[in-house]
């Protein structure tokens, strides 16, 4: 089973440089301090550790060639070292003691149906786990390029789930979502939002806002008519579907980090009436999205 590391920090760089914040060009670059926490792996290596490099600043990793099934993502940590850049060697070493925990912890499957929950995932997430996997993700489509994908919530890591997952625990997609909504509501945590002009921004305290997205609360009433960006695994943009500006400027930051590789979705879309279109870029098709149970 796939894990990813869950960033749970606010000040993710992706949207950092898209509002225009400087960094100072001695510093490492995103990917250069992946590597570098690549390299405070492989120090610990006794020989048998798989690493490979990932899209945004992200690695995979594992204890051997055949167990390489651990995905990272290092904007929290990296975040951490923008602010204090004198702590690159121990945040990294306290980064490296991390993962290193979580390969020896090995997958936990336990109290599966009450930490099933949804998070939404970019088309690329869901074909490049389904390759030469022997059963697809459990995950339906969204709107433009987004997927609505089950996964298994722990403290420190989210872990996709399979179709033959869920039979192994006796339960059909449609109960695994529908219980999936319910845990994904509990377990959200506090979910903070800050605004930049007419663009508010939303993160949530357990590293799940994308799921909150996807629930048909979320997109239910015409009062709640809204654009949504999901520029990062824990990172949301919205503007109210009446402010003509804030819709500019959320598609000149999505254009931007679109652009520069930077964003985890290449789609803005839109929740009008109740119904989930693709609003950038533009397309003559709705695309609806299925309700959660």
């Amino acid at each position: 089973m796939l894990r990813l590391l869950k960033g749970i920090a606010p000040a993710l760089l992706s949207i950092s440089t898209a509002f225009g914040v400087a960094h100072a060009d001695a510093q490492l670059s995103p990917d250069a301090f992946r590597d570098a926490l690549m390299s405070e792996l492989q120090s610990r290596d006794t020989g048998t550790l798989c690493l490979s490099r990932l899209e945004n600043s992200g690695l995979k990793f594992g204890t051997s060639q055949d167990a390489c099934d651990y995905h990272a993502y290092t904007e929290t940590a990296y975040v951490a070292y923008l602010s204090t850049p004198s702590r690159l060697e121990t945040i990294l070493d306290v980064e490296a003691d991390r993962l290193v925990s979580i390969m020896e912890q090995g997958a936990d499957d336990s109290d599966f149906a009450s930490r099933l929950v949804v998070q939404l995932r970019p088309g690329d997430f869901v074909n490049s786990n389904n390759k030469n996997e022997a059963s697809p993700l459990a995950a339906r489509k969204f709107a433009g390029d987004m997927h609505a994908v089950l996964m298994l919530d722990s403290p420190e890591t989210l872990s996709v789930v399979y179709e033959n997952t869920l039979e192994r625990h006796g339960l059909t997609e449609e109960q695994a979502f529908g219980l999936a909504a319910a845990n994904t509501r509990r377990r959200m945590g506090a979910v903070v939002s800050d605004d930049y002009g007419a663009v508010t921004r939303m993160y949530s305290e357990n590293g799940l806002i994308s799921g909150q997205v996807w629930l048909p609360e979320t997109c239910s009433e015409p009062a709640q008519n809204a654009v949504y960006f999901l520029y990062d695994y824990n990172g949301v943009l919205k503007v109210s579907e009446d402010n003509p500006l804030g819709i500019s400027k959320l598609l000149s930051y999505a254009r931007n980090m679109t652009g520069d590789g930077s964003s985890l979705s290449e789609t803005v879309v839109s929740c009008s009436d109740g119904q989930w279109t693709q609003l950038w870029p533009a397309t003559h098709a709705s695309l609806d999205a299925p309700r959660a149970g």
